[in-house]
């Protein structure tokens, strides 16, 4: 959204203020409501901006660290072998690049799919609602990562497992706060 200039806003602030004596209560409420979806929304964009951000570092590191162990494997071949040939993106790599690498979709009342680098998820309402306490009771990411590490492995460890997070460090598990945070209200 381009940015107007000071008068402008001004000037649709007095218009809006003038209009505002003019409705009543019921009015007035749905108009709020509205500015708060505008307001939701914009944050939402927001968020899902910085998680695309965060899928092309985490994206960068990995192809630095294949890029890195390739070369060391490369450069020293186990003795009669040839070195390994290079064959291209996976078609993992390829579906992460057009995803962000966390993301949550609600699938009915009931269940959530949540999808991390290509591997999706099921989880039920329940467990969707306690990993959103959770997620909001979090200091920050770091903070959110650890609890929320510490919650899936005791109760869906094969989530760690399908995903491959490998600890509470992992950066998947900070987008996926995010994404929670960003996306879901805590009760």
């Amino acid at each position: 959204m381009a940015e107007k200039p000071a008068s402008d806003e001004d000037d649709t602030r007095t218009e809006l203020e003038a209009l505002l004596d003019k409705l009543d209560e019921e009015s007035l409420q749905f108009l709020k409501q509205q500015a708060e979806i505008l307001i939701y929304s914009s944050e939402l964009e927001e968020a899902r901006r910085k998680a695309v951000e965060a899928a092309r570092n985490i994206n960068r590191v990995q192809k630095q660290r294949r890029r890195a162990s390739r070369t060391d494997a490369e450069s020293e071949p186990p003795t009669g072998e040839a070195a390994p040939e290079e064959s291209g993106a996976s078609e993992t790599e390829q579906a992460g690049r057009h995803e962000p690498p966390v993301s949550i979709t609600r699938r009915s009342d009931t269940s959530f799919l949540i999808s991390v680098t290509g591997t999706r998820v099921f989880f039920n309402r329940q467990e969707m609602r306690e990993m959103t306490r959770i997620a909001h009771a979090a200091s920050g990411a770091a903070d959110g990562a650890r609890r929320l590490h510490r919650w899936l492995a005791r109760e869906r460890s094969d989530f760690l497992k399908d995903t491959g997070a490998g600890g509470a460090g992992d950066p998947r598990l900070a987008e996926l706060w995010s994404v929670i945070v960003s996306t879901y209200k805590a009760d």
